[in-house]
């Protein structure tokens, strides 16, 4: 008996765009952002040292995770109405997350996107970061320990290694 592997397909939804009009001469940064409190911090640091309204364009992006289907349809019921409910409230946080971050940035005039994806983070953003041929990516850290790095992995320790795009990782 073998097993497959549903891989759900990939989710790019283009939020907002407050982008310059001259934006193929600007520098293209990339900010990850989870809505935890260390990413937040790299939001604000990086707008009060990196990012320059004149020069830069900002992509922000935020990776929702995939929502589990639980189980499968039964003689008890089916789950899939479960499923869509969990996933739609993903989407709305990711999205909402979105447009509160993107105001830090409007605020400032620094040109910006928004794009929110969904899946395994780690792979989602270095694609993204390709794709968008960023010249400069900026990501919090959670603060891992070695054992949890290891064991459950970091992103921005994976964006490090397998991005194109030089990386800044923020540690408070």
């Amino acid at each position: 008996m073998s097993a497959t592997t549903a891989v759900a397909p990939s989710v790019h939804e283009e939020l907002l765009d407050h982008s310059a009009d001259e934006h193929a001469s600007r520098r293209v940064v990339v900010v990850a952002i989870d809505g935890s409190d260390r990413s937040q911090q790299a939001v604000d640091w990086a707008i009060d040292n990196i990012l320059r309204a004149a020069q830069d364009s900002v992509v922000l992006i935020n990776v929702r995770p995939l929502a589990v289907q639980l189980g499968y349809p039964t003689a008890l019921g089916d789950f899939g109405a479960e499923y869509q409910s969990i996933e739609d409230a993903n989407r709305e946080a990711s999205h909402e997350l979105i447009r509160k971050t993107a105001k830090k940035f409007v605020e400032k005039d620094i040109p910006i996107r928004g794009i929110a994806l969904r899946g395994d983070a780690r792979e989602e953003l270095v694609a993204k970061i390709d794709e968008l041929k960023a010249q400069l990516v900026i990501i919090g850290s959670r603060g891992l320990n070695t054992v949890s790095r290891a064991l459950i992995g970091s992103v921005s320790d994976y964006v490090v290694h397998h991005s194109s795009a030089p990386v800044i990782v923020t540690k408070f």
